[in-house]
């Protein structure tokens, strides 16, 4: 195809095939992530159309929410967790999948004792094995939406989620570096718990940083009838005072161990500088 050709019949893929049946098409989302992808040098991104160039967002996004949710429902199947543990990362699923046409692309990073667990149910998908670093196991994934990085930790006592600026320095490090749970937590970030109601701060978090879930989006995934109306401009309802204080009661349990992770994070980091 001449390349006029060809750009206009990739708008007609991108503008007229739905996302989520694009996304079971690897080999097609792989060429135009090389070709027409907005992160790749020389491609053609800027020669598409704004329509075509949403939806090329959403083919993206969908592929990449298959990859976390695929690797959650793995963990959730195969992986001895907590009973907590089981809890939260389904309820970070649903969160998520109010965000999927938002993704642009995803690192799965995994424990060498996960990847011998789950290896043969991964389908060749792009894992990275972390470091051993003493810290207790959990799978991680890398969520880059655009401006902003997005740290999701399985499992363990902080289970956190980290929000880290889009910059050259932190791509290269989340997606070109071997990584340790330890290295993670001495990025500079932003971190917000799995507590109780933290949806409705998570998002709150999120939006300030101008990540928004999916357009049109007006009951949110993952929660009860009573609390998932979703408002573009103010977000999920707010938690009654009751549950307020209930969430108080235990972000102090959580405070304590994040303090102390972080603590054994920074000191290993300065062990590895020196």
């Amino acid at each position: 195809m001449k390349t006029i050709q060809q750009i206009k019949a990739v708008e007609l893929v991108l503008t007229l095939v739905d996302p989520k049946l694009g996304a079971e098409h690897p080999g097609l989302i792989n060429w135009l992530s090389q070709h027409y992808g907005s992160p790749v040098t020389n491609s053609r991104w800027n020669e598409l159309s704004s329509e075509a160039k949403a939806a090329m967002r959403k083919w993206l996004g969908a592929v990449s929410y298959q990859d976390f949710q695929k690797l959650a429902n793995l963990v959730l199947d195969r992986v001895s967790l907590e009973k907590h543990e089981h809890r939260r990362l389904k309820s970070r699923s649903g969160f998520w999948s109010n965000y999927s046409d938002r993704f642009e692309r995803i690192q799965i990073l995994l424990p060498e004792s996960s990847v011998n667990i789950l290896g043969n149910y991964l389908n060749n998908q792009d894992v990275s094995i972390l470091l051993n670093d003493g810290s207790d196991p959990t799978e991680i994934c890398v969520f880059d939406f655009g401006n902003w990085f997005v740290v999701e930790f399985f499992r363990g006592d902080g289970s956190e989620t980290s929000i880290i600026r889009k910059d050259n320095e932190n791509e290269q490090t989340l997606f070109h570096t071997q990584l340790s749970v330890k290295r993670l937590r001495c990025l500079e970030r932003d971190i917000h718990d799995h507590e109780f109601c933290w949806q409705y701060f998570c998002e709150q978090l999120l939006r300030s940083k101008g990540i928004f879930p999916n357009d049109n989006i007006q009951d949110f995934e993952g929660l009860p009838d009573q609390h998932r109306k979703y408002n573009r401009q103010t977000g999920l309802p707010k938690p009654s005072s009751e549950n307020m204080r209930r969430r108080d009661r235990s972000l102090e349990y959580w405070r304590q161990d994040i303090a102390e992770l972080e603590r054994e994070a920074k000191q290993y980091c300065d062990y590895k500088q020196t």
